[in-house]
């Protein structure tokens, strides 16, 4: 459900094909371009992968494999408060991800 929702929002909003979607690690790899106000554009490589936490909790886990940590920052509260927003009843986790990530739990 998760993992559809993701797909389906690239594919039909922001017309962007996966680069790999890995049915058996819950995981999807895409790149997501956006243009400045200066008209320069920029690509960040990104990775959403989904975690069971417990039997009844998830955890969705968003990565920046490359590219600027702003447009990643705009991308991932993009799909937490559209894309996500009916799945989303996460609770604040302390984690020690790198800063590169963004965590759903």
């Amino acid at each position: 459900m998760i993992e559809e929702a993701l797909v389906g929002f690239l594919r039909n909003t922001k017309l962007v094909e996966p680069k790999k979607i890995s049915s058996d690690k819950y995981k999807v790899k895409f790149d997501m371009k956006t243009t400045s106000q200066e008209g320069i554009e920029q690509e960040v490589k990104m990775c959403m992968q989904i975690l069971k936490v417990n039997d009844s909790t998830l955890c969705v886990e968003f990565m920046r494999l490359d590219g600027d940590k702003q447009r990643f920052n705009e991308h991932y509260q993009e799909f937490k408060n559209q894309v996500l927003k009916d799945m989303n009843d996460a609770i604040y986790v302390e984690t020690n991800a790198p800063l590169n990530s963004a965590i759903l739990a």
